[in-house]
C-alpha cells in the first residue's frame, strides 16, 4: 500500500534532522503498523530495502530520477531508470556458512541494530571491526571452535565479498556516463536515501498546500489531507485564480 499524505507528513516529522537508520524505521512503522518494533529492528537490511523499495514504487511509482555530477568534468547529470530494472531483494536467512583459508566462518546478515552500532565508531576500521564481531556467530577450524581475533584478514575481506555476492542490495550501484567528456564512474545508490528525500520534498510540498488551502477555507489539516491529490489541486487552481 502506498504512504498516504498524512503517512508522509507523520514520517517526516519522525525522522527530520535524524540519522539515516532513525529515518528508514520512522518510514517503516508507518508503513507496517503491525510489526513490532523488535522485528523491525532486526530486519536484514536487505529486507529492509526490498520493503523500501516496494513502498516507494507504490507511493511514487516505478519511476526513478536522480541526478549526480560527473567526477571527471563536473558536468551535471539526470538519469532515470525502472525499478523492474534493478535486482530484486533475496535476502539471507538464517545461519550462512562460508569455508575460507581452513577456516569454517558461520554468520547472518546484518540488520538495523548492527548499522546503528557500528555507525557510532569513530574510524571505518573500527566500524568494520564491529560489524565482523556482531554477525559472525561461530569461528571453526580442524574440526574446533577458534577465536574470532584468529581470523586472518583474507577470511575478513572473503566474507565480505560473500555479503555482497549472496545480496547484491547491499552494495547497488549504477554505472553511469557522462555526455561531456564519455567519463564513466559508478554511483551508489540508496533507495533510503533517495526515499527520504523524495518524501521531505512532498512533505514541504503537503505543507505548503495545508497552509494555503486552511487560509482561504479555513479547514483543518486532517480534512485537507483527507482530499485526494486531485482535489487538492483543484481547490489550490482556484484559490490562485
Amino acid at each position: 500500500m502506498p504512504l498516504t499524505a498524512r503517512d508522509l507528513l507523520q514520517v517526516w516529522e519522525w525522522g527530520d534532522g535524524r540519522h539515516p537508520v532513525d529515518q528508514a524505521l520512522a518510514i517503516l512503522r508507518v508503513a507496517f503498523p503491525e510489526k513490532t518494533w523488535e522485528e523491525l529492528t532486526t530486519l536484514s537490511l536487505s529486507q529492509r530495502d526490498g520493503l523500501l523499495m516496494s513502498l516507494r514504487m507504490h507511493t511514487f511509482g516505478s519511476r526513478l530520477e536522480g541526478f549526480a555530477a560527473c567526477p571527471q568534468c563536473g558536468e551535471p547529470l539526470e538519469f532515470g531508470l525502472e525499478t523492474s530494472t534493478l535486482p530484486k531483494a533475496n535476502p539471507m536467512t538464517g545461519e550462512q556458512t562460508l569455508t575460507v583459508e581452513g577456516y569454517e566462518i558461520h554468520f547472518r546478515a546484518p540488520n538495523t541494530l548492527d548499522l546503528a552500532a557500528i555507525t557510532q565508531q569513530a574510524s571505518v576500521e573500527a566500524a568494520r571491526a564491529l560489524l565482523v564481531q556482531r554477525i559472525v556467530t561461530r569461528v571453526r577450524r580442524d574440526g574446533t571452535d577458534s577465536p574470532l581475533e584468529t581470523l586472518p584478514a583474507q577470511c575478513i575481506e572473503a566474507l565480505e565479498e560473500q555479503l555482497i555476492v549472496r545480496d547484491p542490495l547491499l552494495d547497488l550501484q549504477l554505472a553511469l556516463e557522462c555526455p561531456a567528456c564519455n567519463h564513466h564512474w559508478s554511483v551508489i545508490f540508496d533507495i533510503l536515501t533517495f526515499f527520504w528525500t523524495e518524501i521531505a520534498a512532498q512533505a514541504r510540498r503537503l505543507l505548503g498546500e495545508v497552509h494555503t488551502l486552511a487560509r482561504a477555507y479555513g479547514w483543518h489539516e486532517r480534512d485537507i489531507l483527507a482530499l485526494s491529490d486531485r482535489r487538492r489541486k483543484m481547490y489550490l487552481q482556484m484559490v490562485m485564480a
